[in-house]
């Protein structure tokens, strides 16, 4: 990579540091879409050891939060899926708050708690 009057960076890790810290660095003032624009032409950045770390450390958090927000809604389907089975339906309200809910703990509490109400309205959620 050169600028008008500048020279290239021979060694290659220094290259990739700076390419890969530069883009960081980018991405605090532009969207994704102007920086990597800004970069567009530039080569080797996916080789840099940095940039791997950041897409792996990306995935990983990715992953993670695509498992937790997969065990949210098979908690919702399994409440709504039991209190259809046990009720009949569900009235809209009550669905509107178990599909609002996020803390997993509270909705396996509500999923216990199937076993022992007489109607949906006493679900405590």
């Amino acid at each position: 990579m050169t600028c008008e009057g500048e020279h290239e960076i021979a060694e290659p890790q220094l290259r990739d540091r700076f390419l890969a810290g530069s883009s960081i660095l980018l991405g605090l003032r532009y969207d994704s879409s102007e920086a990597q624009a800004l970069f567009a032409g530039v080569q080797g950045m996916e080789e840099s050891s940095v940039y791997q770390a950041l897409v792996q450390r990306g995935l990983e958090k990715g992953r993670v939060e695509g498992l937790e927000k997969g065990r949210v809604e098979e908690l919702h389907l399994t409440l709504v899926t039991l209190l259809e089975q046990k009720f009949g339906s569900v009235p809209p309200e009550l669905n509107a708050r178990i599909q609002q809910a996020t803390d997993t703990e509270e909705l396996r509490a509500a999923i216990r708690q199937v076993l022992t109400i007489q109607s949906a309205s006493e679900l405590v959620l």
